[in-house]
């Protein structure tokens, strides 16, 4: 193969990598989608999202997740040091 064919060969594969589109994936923080962008619109799309741990690993969806309620203290776990 020549100095050529490769080279163009090598222009063709970049030129082709760099059309390619590819997905921006962010992390958006649950706090703050709760706390602040919460729509009634955006509802089921929260609770069907998939929830990550902060090493990226699949926890589940905010719809299978559940809160703790002390009703003899009459308050979520986690608010106050028990």
């Amino acid at each position: 193969m020549s100095n050529n064919t490769i080279g163009r060969i090598v222009r063709e594969s970049i030129n082709k990598f760099l059309k390619e589109e590819f997905p921006e994936i962010e992390d958006v923080p649950t706090f703050d989608v709760i706390n602040d962008n919460m729509s009634s619109s955006d509802i089921r799309d929260i609770l069907e999202s998939y929830l990550y741990d902060k090493n990226d690993r699949f926890v589940g969806r905010l719809s299978d997740l559940h809160f703790k309620y002390d009703t003899k203290k009459n308050r979520m776990l986690g608010t106050k040091s028990i």
